[in-house]
């Protein structure tokens, strides 16, 4: 009963990892080779993410010269 056990465990362990593991080189291996043949809506979709980041950078300089404008407002008049 035990043996049986573990033998059904050890084999469904096995093939899982070989599902999975052949999935996965699968992907990397396609990921490699084929990246640069990218569909439109991928194409799309790496423009929008790119434009996304490039709003990210905006958005920091923006902040940064609104805590600027802020420290020079608190800061004391000298007269």
């Amino acid at each position: 009963m035990i043996l049986y056990f573990l033998l059904d465990t050890s084999t469904s362990i096995v093939l899982w990892l070989i599902k999975y593991l052949g999935l996965g080189i699968y992907y990397s291996i396609s990921y490699l080779f084929f990246s640069q043949d990218l569909t439109e809506k991928e194409k799309e979709e790496k423009k929008t993410l790119e434009m996304l980041v490039e709003q990210k950078a905006d958005i920091e300089i923006i902040k940064q010269y609104i805590e600027n404008i802020e420290k020079n407002r608190n800061k004391p008049k000298k007269d």
